[in-house]
């Protein structure tokens, strides 16, 4: 991220909340947010000015820029992929979000054409509850959100763990 790109965002804050500009404070900022998404931080950054009281702080601009599918949207996008029985493999299907394809990569792509929409419905409900909070931590820290799809290693813990579970 450009620093001086960056400034200009602190010192827009500054200015909404009437505080006088600090270099200290501002290096720090940067050193926490400067492997984020500038558009991101800006974005995040002008909402906080207009909703919050106070300056925000460095946590509070990283929550901002985490944008959680709602799950109504996540589950129209499962309800028609199981709806299409044109796709071979998880890797055909073009997703629109992470959560989508880790919920569809957790139930099981054969599963999923077997089941009736409103089992399938309940199911993605459950899903979305338990798979979100990961994403959005994995968001809030810069890290990448794996599925057993997309990181074999992850295939094979979940392969272990299924059979600790019928053991």
């Amino acid at each position: 991220m450009d620093k001086d790109e960056f400034r200009k965002v602190m010192v827009f804050m500054y200015k909404a909340f009437r505080q006088e500009p600090n270099e200290d404070e501002f290096e720090t900022y940067y050193l926490m947010l400067k492997e984020y998404d500038i558009d991101k931080i800006k974005k995040s950054a002008y909402n906080l000015c207009k909703t919050s009281e106070f300056f925000p702080r460095i946590k509070n601009i990283i929550e901002g820029m985490v944008e959680i599918p709602e799950e109504r949207l996540v589950a129209e996008e499962i309800l028609k992929i199981a709806e299409d029985s044109n796709y071979a493999t998880i890797e055909s299907i073009k997703f629109g979000h992470d959560i989508t394809r880790a919920i569809v990569d957790d139930i099981g792509l054969n599963r999923l054409g077997l089941m009736s929409p409103e089992d399938l419905k309940n199911t993605i409900h459950f899903k979305y509850r338990d798979i979100s909070p990961v994403w959005k931590r994995c968001q809030m820290e810069n890290r990448e959100f794996l599925t057993s799809s997309t990181n074999p290693m992850l295939k094979r813990a979940n392969q272990t763990q299924s059979l600790k579970n019928l053991l």
